[in-house]
């Protein structure tokens, strides 16, 4: 019998008040294509893709030795990627955020983890299969990281949810 697998990732979750203000932003902004839930705006540090549920209590404790500092991101650039991808991104890619992805990256290729290998280009998805909308002034979407969370991307009724698994605080 084969193990169950989970589509599981890495990520910044987006803080509450954030995700209201981009809710307002586009709610006041003609976008179009599959906008993201507020619940599921995330910043992704490393996309794991499947992996066998039995190795869940890995991931979690490779996480956990992680140990750096906060730092502020500033989602401040609005962007359209070619395949419809509107997202959020930085206009300056903060040290602290290239130091946990990188760490994350360097720990998962110890333990011999299959990740995602592109470039990592850091992004708050807006919305997919969307065009960019005619007024393109952005939000400016800034917040302190504290923290850094594994997640289960999951099917439900309503569509994809990303469920929390574990998260580690940043000091």
């Amino acid at each position: 019998m084969n193990a169950p697998l989970l589509r599981l990732f890495f990520a910044l979750p987006c803080p509450t008040d954030c995700a209201e203000s981009i809710e307002r932003w586009r709610a006041s902004t003609a976008v179009t294509g599959t906008v993201v839930a507020p619940a599921n705006l995330h910043v992704t540090l490393v996309f794991l893709g499947a992996q066998p549920e039995q190795r869940l209590p890995q991931l979690i404790e490779l996480a956990s030795l992680i140990r750096l500092p906060a730092f502020e991101l500033n989602l401040n650039r609005l962007d359209l990627w070619p395949d419809g991808l509107l997202h959020l991104a930085p206009s300056h890619t903060p040290d602290g955020l290239v130091q946990l992805a990188g760490a994350l990256r360097q720990r998962l290729q110890a333990a011999e983890f299959a990740f995602e290998q592109r470039a990592y280009r850091p992004h708050l998805t807006l919305a997919r299969q969307s065009g960019m909308p005619e007024i393109v002034s952005p939000p400016s979407i800034r917040w302190v990281v504290r923290e850094f969370g594994l997640f289960s991307s999951e099917h439900a009724n309503l569509g994809v949810q990303y469920r929390a698994l574990a998260s580690w605080p940043l000091v």
